[in-house]
């Protein structure tokens, strides 16, 4: 990745992701917010405490789900056209964490 291309993800990719949700759990009383990446996490804390400590209060609420894949970058596979009833299986889990876990996520 080029320092441009880091620069922008930083400044503008995470940060849109971050408010833009925020506005989706504030409005819509049902919507909940799922997304990989570590280190997408330590770059929010990093350089955007303030948005940070938001998304842990809604993390703390079951709102914000961090999801931690296995293996960084990795995709769960698609469904096969064929296979009956679309059923796949993910190949982390993705089940919501106890309460008392879900501060420690973030």
């Amino acid at each position: 990745m080029a320092l441009g291309d880091a620069a922008e993800t930083i400044s503008e990719y995470l940060l849109k992701t971050m408010r833009v949700n925020f506005d989706y759990i504030d409005k819509y009383p049902h919507y909940v917010f799922n997304w990989t990446g570590s280190n997408r996490y330590r770059m929010m804390k990093e350089y955007f405490p303030d948005d940070y400590a938001k998304l842990t209060q809604y993390v703390a609420a079951g709102r914000w789900f961090p999801l931690y894949p296995a293996k960084a970058g990795r995709r769960p596979p698609l469904c096969h056209p064929e296979r009956s009833r679309g059923i796949c299986s993910a190949p982390f889990s993705q089940t919501k964490p106890p309460a008392s876990e879900r501060a420690a996520l973030v």
